[in-house]
């Protein structure tokens, strides 16, 4: 059994070196041959120079260097399509999940044979509330566009079957998020608890921006065209009759009892039904994309059979 373990790296040289030590002794205890991808992405303080020199250190070590950086889903997939493991780790560098964690994965899959993908979902992830909710309500969302049941849909935290991992480097355009991407092609992924643990060297800089973002291309490239239009639709329905209703409600009753209109009242529900009118457009649009990719997938397949 040949393992591979890749992992894309940015402005980690406080935490490197512990990382590799650790992960070369979880590997060894394995058992079998094992190589180390390390993709480093253009990190602007002394990772590169600590990179190198476990290098030379450490001859299961592979590191690639990017000239430019080109974000740590793209330095994902550039490091799984060089792995040549039978089974393939994924994870950060930053510590934030335990190296020592790959045994949990890697028992998990000794038990039987019924699994193409095993996730580690992240156990509280954040101790801020506004964030906690965010990821929830995210977490909610992306599973009933994307017909998924995954616990933590943002996991980086993977152990990958070849098969699996050839068939879904094929799809290198839509992983954005490759657990997503993952579940999207149907494959069988076990999940297991892995604790999480809050970077103390630097602050991460996860945010609710980087949260509605992975809703939105969950909607744009993981879900049904019918699913979509149906969830964007409700939602965009439901804002924009709340906030007409709110707003004419507000001026009705100013006209009616002679009082000036609360300004703070009348901007939530006129934003209120601007929202929903833009969750309509978007339900249509991405209606209307995927109607599309559909169709090209069609033809591609058409035209396969008859070269065929």
């Amino acid at each position: 059994m040949h393992i591979s373990m890749v992992s894309p790296v940015y402005n980690e040289d406080k935490v490197i070196d512990e990382f590799v030590e650790r992960s070369v002794a979880v590997l060894t205890r394995l058992g079998g041959s094992f190589e180390m991808i390390l993709v480093n992405d253009c990190s602007t303080d002394f990772t590169l120079p600590r990179l190198q020199y476990l290098e030379n250190r450490y001859p299961q070590l592979r590191l690639i260097n990017l000239a430019r950086n080109v974000g740590q889903q793209a330095a994902t997939l550039l490091g799984l399509r060089q792995a040549t493991g039978d089974h393939v780790f994924l994870l950060d560098s930053d510590l934030q999940v335990y190296p020592e964690d790959m045994e949990k994965l890697y028992e998990a899959g000794q038990y039987d044979d019924a699994w193409d993908v095993i996730s580690g979902a992240r156990q509280t992830r954040s101790s801020g509330l506004l964030r906690t909710i965010g990821s929830r309500g995210v977490t909610w969302i992306v599973n009933h566009v994307a017909g998924s049941n995954l616990k933590d849909p943002a996991s980086t935290f993977l152990l990958i079957k070849r098969d699996a991992l050839n068939r879904a480097c094929k799809n290198d355009v839509l992983a954005q998020n490759f657990t997503m991407l993952l579940s999207y092609m149907k494959f069988r992924i076990r999940q297991v608890p892995v604790e999480f643990h809050a970077n103390t060297v630097r602050r991460s800089s996860y945010s609710l921006t980087q949260l509605f973002e992975v809703l939105i291309l969950a909607i744009l490239r993981y879900s049904s065209g019918r699913r979509s239009l149906i969830f964007l639709l409700l939602v965009g329905c439901l804002s924009l009759s709340a906030g007409s209703l709110g707003t004419g409600y507000l001026i009705l009753d100013g006209i009616i009892r002679q009082i000036p209109l609360s300004t703070n009242l009348l901007i939530f529900t006129t934003a209120l039904a601007v929202a929903g009118l833009q969750f309509l457009l978007l339900g249509v649009i991405t209606y209307k994309i995927e109607t599309m990719n559909r169709n090209l997938d069609f033809r591609q397949n058409l035209t396969c059979t008859h070269e065929d």
